[in-house]
């Protein structure tokens, strides 16, 4: 299977769960592998990069 980005905002993805207010929250993808930085921005495009059939980056 081909690897393509994920193309979506941080805050449209199911795998953020920040706060709309503050608009700052920690990334799933991020936090589970045990990245030093896992929080980001509502607005970040998502820098994740997935297989061709998956949904999203936290499938799995």
């Amino acid at each position: 299977m081909a690897k393509r980005p994920f193309d979506r905002l941080c805050r449209d993805c199911e795998c953020w769960y920040g706060n709309e207010d503050e608009e700052y929250g920690p990334c799933t993808v991020k936090h589970r592998r045990g990245d030093r930085r896992f929080v980001t921005h509502g607005s970040h495009r998502c820098d994740e990069v997935v297989e061709d059939d998956q949904q999203a980056p936290c499938t799995g």
